[in-house]
């Protein structure tokens, strides 16, 4: 009987023991698997890039009436392109397959973005000098000549807002350290609005030394000046993009820093509408966005 006894404790603590050092094959993920919260920039071609753009985009201007036939546009580099700041925050839910071990698979990701668009400008300039005044050294007997110089400058921008509804699915293959990458297809939709367009005119009149002529420093003028803002229509968005990214995890044994990922996204990607007076047509841009991926299922 003692037998018996002790070998039915022993089979009990053997079975105790197997079940306590048991691991699963799979470990589950949860449904909301991963956080993106990201911010950044994107460059994009320019919707109003010459004067007859500007005249439709603000047609109650009273400034851009004038005639401006003998007025020229600044250079730059970057003269027909725009720029706007980013920012989109998703949840990600893995499409697909049993719970798994692995996080590399396909997964929607849905959530919202938001885009501030403030580069559209163009800048219009013009100077005209006449001959002023002739001046003598009582020193040297050098003459300088002096024109007098009146220039005018026209700066015309506009800035909206865009607020979508925002869905992608990535394909992310994650390292076995730290280490992952994502690409796939998305596209939002949603409304622009708050447009402001805004028309400055700057006026000076100053004396200057004639080209090829002594050393004169001008003395300078007036600056009358003159502002109108003119608000735009409110307008449907929809844009097609591509994200690729990739993270970082911060950690690989402490709990809370192993669930965060440092992340970088490029988004090339295809717009229509948000300027309704222009009807500009598809535009593209390219964005970079910055931020964290929050990894739940670690």
């Amino acid at each position: 009987m003692r037998t018996k006894a002790i070998a039915l404790f022993a089979a009990c603590m053997l079975c105790g023991v197997s079940n306590a050092q048991y691991v699963p094959d799979s470990v589950a993920i949860p449904l909301v698997s991963d956080v993106f919260v990201l911010g950044g920039f994107q460059v994009e071609r320019d919707y109003a890039m010459g004067l007859l753009q500007w005249r439709s985009l603000l047609p109650t201007s009273e400034l851009l009436k004038n005639d401006l036939s003998g007025y020229t546009r600044g250079r730059g580099l970057f003269r027909d392109l725009a720029k706007a700041g980013l920012f989109s925050a998703h949840a990600t839910l893995r499409l697909g397959g049993s719970a798994r071990e692995k996080r590399s698979g396909a997964y929607l990701r849905a959530g919202f973005s938001y885009q501030a668009h403030s580069g559209s400008s163009m800048s219009l300039s013009r100077y005209d000098r006449v001959p002023y005044d002739t001046l003598t050294s009582s020193q040297t007997g050098n003459i300088t000549l002096v024109d007098s110089v009146f220039s005018s400058r026209y700066d015309i921008s506009h800035s909206y807002q865009q607020l979508m509804l925002d869905a992608s699915v990535i394909f992310l293959k994650e390292f076995p350290r730290r280490w992952a990458l994502y690409g796939g297809a998305g596209a939002a939709v949603g409304a622009a609005f708050g447009g402001v367009g805004r028309v400055e005119y700057h006026e000076d009149r100053y004396v200057s030394q004639s080209y090829g002529s002594g050393s004169y420093s001008g003395g300078f003028g007036i600056d009358p000046y003159q502002e109108e803002e003119i608000r735009t229509k409110d307008d449907l968005v929809i844009v097609l993009y591509t994200p690729l990214g990739v993270s970082y995890r911060l950690g690989r044994r402490n709990a809370f820093w192993r669930a965060l990922n440092l992340c970088y996204e490029m988004r090339p990607s295809l717009s229509l509408g948000g300027v309704p007076e222009v009807q500009p047509g598809p535009r593209t841009a390219w964005g970079h966005l910055f931020g964290l991926r929050v990894d739940l299922a670690r």
